[in-house]
C-alpha cells in the first residue's frame, strides 16, 4: 500500500513524522493518516513526496487493484504507455466514471503511470451490453478506443465439454483454420478485359474493336466484378491516388460528377483525371490541368490487384 511505502522511505531517511510534515508543508496528523492509509495523497503530492525521498514516484503506487467485476489485464491492457511507448507502467488506482452525457453507460477508469512521468487512463465503458475500452491522457482526451468482446456463448459451452469433446472441437478448428489460411494465400481470381492503350498515352479508346483488348486475371473482389474493363495508368499526374502502372477498374458511364475520377478522351488522347468544372484536374500539383471539353468513357471505381 502507498502508506507503508511512505513510512518505509521516511524511516530509511531517518526523519521523524514532524520533520517530514515540515518538508511537505502539511500537518503531522496528515502524515500519520498517509502512513496508515486513512488518507491517500493526490497525484501532485505523490510527485512531491517522491522528490523529497529522491525515489521514482511510481515506487509509491499500488501495483495491484481490486475491482468489482472481471477484468483480464493480460488480454486487455497494453503493457506500454500510449503517450510515449514506455514499457514500465504501473497501476495506481481505479475510479468510478460518471458518463453524464450518456446516462445509459456505466463503467470505471484504471489510472496508470509510466516511468517517464506520464499519467494515462483506461476507461472501461459498458453501453447496452457492449464493452468499450478507451485509452486517454491525464485530461481524459481520448487516444484510441477498442471494442472489448464479451465472453462468448461458445466459450461457456467449451467449459462444459469433457477432454474428448474439447479435443474434437480444437481439431476441427485447426483443420478449418488451415483451410482458410490456404484460401487467403491463394485468392480467387476473375478475368477482366483490359484495354491495350494506356491512359494518358493512348490514342483514343475504340471499345467496339476486339483488337484493342487483352484478357487479364485479377483478384476477385466486389469492385472488380462491378467494373466493365480495366486500363493501365501511364505517368504520375494523379499521385498519390493512382500511380504509374496501376491497373484501374472502369465502369462505363456517360459522365462523372465533379470531384470524381474518370477515364476521358481529350484531343484523341485518353486520360485518367478528376472531373472539374470545364477542365480535367491533375491531383499531382506538378502536372497541369487540361482545359476544355472532354468526352467521358467511364468512372474509375478502384485499382485491380493482379494475381
Amino acid at each position: 500500500m502507498i502508506g507503508e511505502r511512505i513510512k518505509a522511505l521516511r524511516i530509511e531517511k531517518g526523519i521523524t513524522q514532524q520533520q517530514f510534515a515540515d518538508m511537505m508543508s502539511v500537518a503531522k496528523s496528515t502524515v500519520g493518516m498517509w502512513e496508515t492509509n486513512k488518507r491517500e495523497p493526490d497525484i501532485e503530492t505523490l510527485k512531491q513526496i517522491a522528490k523529497v525521498f529522491e525515489t521514482p514516484f511510481y515506487f509509491l503506487l499500488n501495483d495491484t487493484i481490486k475491482i468489482g467485476r472481471e477484468f483480464e489485464s493480460d488480454d486487455s491492457v497494453e503493457h506500454c504507455c500510449p503517450i510515449c511507448g514506455c514499457e514500465n507502467i504501473h497501476i495506481a488506482d481505479t475510479l468510478l466514471v460518471d458518463f453524464h452525457e450518456s446516462p445509459k453507460s456505466s463503467g470505471y477508469a484504471l489510472r496508470f503511470w509510466c516511468e517517464a512521468d506520464h499519467i494515462f487512463y483506461i476507461v472501461i465503458e459498458d453501453y447496452k451490453g457492449i464493452n468499450w475500452m478507451t485509452y486517454t491522457d491525464e485530461h481524459f482526451h481520448a487516444i484510441k478506443s477498442v471494442l472489448r468482446e464479451k465472453r462468448s456463448s461458445l466459450d461457456k459451452k467449451m467449459d462444459v465439454l469433457d477432454s474428448f469433446g474439447k479435443k474434437a472441437v480444437r481439431d476441427l478448428i485447426d483443420t478449418e483454420y488451415a483451410r482458410c489460411i490456404q484460401s487467403k494465400q491463394q485468392p480467387r481470381v476473375i478475368q477482366i478485359r483490359k484495354h491495350l492503350n494506356k491512359a494518358a498515352a493512348g490514342f483514343g479508346y475504340d471499345l467496339s474493336s476486339e483488337d484493342e483488348w487483352e484478357v487479364i486475371e485479377v483478384v476477385d473482389t466486389y469492385t472488380a466484378r462491378a467494373a466493365d474493363f480495366a486500363v493501365e495508368v501511364d505517368g504520375d499526374s494523379m499521385l498519390p491516388d493512382f500511380r504509374d502502372g496501376d491497373i484501374v477498374l472502369v465502369k462505363l458511364e456517360p459522365d462523372v460528377p465533379v470531384g470524381k475520377v474518370g477515364l476521358f478522351i481529350h484531343d484523341g488522347m485518353g486520360y485518367i483525371k478528376e472531373r472539374g468544372k470545364k477542365k480535367l484536374i491533375s491531383r499531382n500539383p506538378e502536372y497541369p490541368d487540361i482545359e476544355g471539353e472532354a468526352r467521358c468513357i467511364g468512372l474509375v471505381i478502384g485499382v485491380a490487384e493482379l494475381v
